[in-house]
């Protein structure tokens, strides 16, 4: 059994809570902070490395409480003192020249502490395993992680260096961790109907795709051009269609046919499509319940709260989960909701 630390969103700590256990076999979850998870599994570092709500996961080596009060050349020092990597070693696959390098952050930041500290720290990392150092185009990076918890962390990245999937995401697109959160959210079943009538990019649609299970998933767009790149981008995921359609008339949809909406509609901070957000917003939640199934839920990411729940009222939907988070610095929130039966 091997103990990772993993970082997430923040303000998704109970949903990380619910679901970790359903997607790794044999978890015990050690400690749960706000945007970092510590925990144990059974399951293979390749499993543990493709949870898709996770920014990055490290296995860890060795962790630290108490730690109010410290500087991270003290934590840093502290970490580092008594370093054995005999049991991270043969997980790092082999390979005659890897190369390393060791990042400092503090509370979500890089920082900078001793170099000479760094250098002790780099040549007992070299003493006990293959790798050497290289800064710039380094396979493997060791990470010591201050949190504001007084707790802090040391251990090795397994996911990539680059974006997960090997993916830059488009101006405007949904982070694929954010994406998956809300596609988790709304409790996949193999039979759902998935609609997101504002898919955009198409970063909801892909990755409630990844979780598998459904029967039928329904991306729609009113934008012509965005139309194009969703057909391209989503052309090889099983029983999907991209429709082009208005999302407060969605003539193509049938009424009651959808299981599961999950989507991000306009905000009015990014952008200013829309002249009266109160008229949108419950316009939009009317056609939602004309094209969901009974016992159908609606999962939406806004920064219009206020708004949204304004409408809910009006429309008729009652509000099942809400999770406050940030995007790109604004304010927002993940509601599920479901409509009352009429």
């Amino acid at each position: 059994m091997n103990t990772y630390f993993s970082t997430f969103i923040s303000g998704f700590s109970d949903v990380v809570q619910k679901t970790l256990p359903t997607l790794l076999p044999n978890v015990t979850i050690v400690s749960l902070l706000d945007g970092l998870v510590l925990f144990e599994t059974t399951a293979p570092v390749e499993r543990v490395k493709h949870i898709g709500y996770f920014n990055n996961s490290f296995l860890l080596i060795t962790r630290l409480t108490k730690t109010e009060g410290m500087e991270p050349y003290h934590i840093v020092k502290k970490l580092s003192a008594d370093l054995d990597l005999s049991e991270i070693a043969p997980l790092l696959p082999e390979k005659k020249h890897g190369t390393f390098r060791v990042v400092v952050s503090k509370e979500n930041e890089l920082t900078h502490v001793d170099k000479s500290l760094i250098r002790t720290t780099q040549e007992k990392i070299m003493h006990e395993t293959y790798l050497t150092v290289d800064p710039l185009k380094a396979d493997y990076e060791f990470w010591f992680l201050i949190r504001s918890e007084a707790e802090a962390f040391f251990g090795v990245r397994i996911t990539g260096l680059s974006t997960r999937g090997g993916k830059q995401a488009e101006k405007g697109e949904l982070r694929s961790e954010l994406a998956y959160f809300l596609a988790i959210l709304s409790s996949p079943k193999a039979d759902d109907i998935i609609l997101d009538p504002f898919a955009g990019h198409g970063a909801i649609p892909s990755q409630r795709a990844y979780l598998q299970e459904y029967k039928h998933i329904i991306a729609g767009d009113a934008d012509p051009l965005l139309i194009s790149k969703l057909r391209q981008r989503l052309r090889h995921l099983p029983e999907t269609e991209v429709l082009q359609m208005d999302a407060l008339r969605m003539k193509p949809i049938a009424d009651h046919s959808i299981t599961t909406i999950i989507t991000d509609p306009p905000w009015g901070i990014f952008d200013k499509t829309v002249s009266d957000y109160n008229a949108f917003y419950t316009n939009m939640l009317r056609e939602f319940k004309r094209v969901l199934s009974q016992n159908g839920v609606v999962v939406v990411l806004t920064a219009q709260k206020e708004i949204l729940l304004q409408a809910g009222a009006v429309v008729g939907f009652a509000i099942q989960e809400k999770y406050d988070i940030l995007v790109s610095g604004k304010k927002a929130a993940v509601y599920k909701l479901t409509a009352s039966q009429e």
